[in-house]
Parts: structure tokens; C-alpha cells; sequence
């Protein structure tokens, strides 16, 4: 994933796509890939408000799908909450459809997980 991202960073072989390589980026640093932290911090610091939202949306669709990664209702909700908050239109409705599948304690802990990445607490 991480060499996907730098793919889609950097245009190579596919269409240059910020939101898509960060995208990757978070998927390899939750898949043990040291450097990919560096990466994220470097390319958010690019990103504009649309493409924050954009690529947080982009996640809690992957983990919604288990694309590129394992399926985890409660990465994509937090996912999903981070796209609302940063004003992705579409996110609030698709938390809602996740939430439909989740218990009450996969929710709290996905909103603690979200409340603490808005809060500095955890790597973005």
C-alpha cells in the first residue's frame, strides 16, 4: 500500500490522486509500514479542506468494503465521522448505514477513536 501511495502521489503509472495516496498511506501505517507516518504527515500538510474530507471518506469506504484492507465497521465509522467533520456531504449517511450494523460499544469506541484523532491523541 505504501508504494501504492507514492504511486498515486507521484503520478506514476496512474493518475496523480493526492486524496488516494493518502488514502494508502493510512492503510500501510495500519499495516506496519514505518514509512508511511512520514508520508501522511507530509502530503496532509498539502491537502486542501475538500480533499481531507475527501480522503477520509475514501477510508471509511475501504474499510467499510475491506478494500485493501480487512472490513472493520468501527474504522470505517470512525472514518466516516472524520469525513462528516471535515465536511465531507455524503459521510453523515453512510456512518448512519454502518452504525445499522455495529453495537453500541463498537460505536463508543469509533467515536472515542475519531474524538481522539481530532484531538491530537492518536497519528492521522
Amino acid at each position: 500500500q505504501y508504494q501504492l501511495g507514492q504511486a498515486y502521489e507521484q503520478g506514476t503509472g496512474v493518475p496523480q490522486d493526492p486524496v488516494k495516496a493518502y488514502a494508502c498511506y493510512v492503510v500501510a501505517g495500519a499495516n506496519g509500514s514505518a514509512e508511511s507516518e512520514a508520508a501522511q504527515r507530509s502530503l496532509m500538510a498539502k491537502l486542501s479542506q475538500p480533499q481531507i474530507a475527501a480522503s477520509r471518506a475514501l477510508l471509511g469506504e475501504m474499510y467499510a468494503g475491506g478494500v485493501g484492507t480487512p472490513a472493520n465497521n468501527v474504522q470505517a465509522y470512525m472514518w466516516f465521522r472524520l469525513a462528516e467533520v471535515a465536511g465531507s456531504p455524503e459521510a453523515k449517511r453512510e456512518r448512519a448505514q454502518i452504525a445499522a450494523k455495529m453495537s453500541e460499544a463498537d460505536i463508543e469506541a469509533a467515536t472515542q477513536r475519531a474524538y481522539d484523532l481530532l484531538n491530537g491523541s492518536e497519528a492521522q
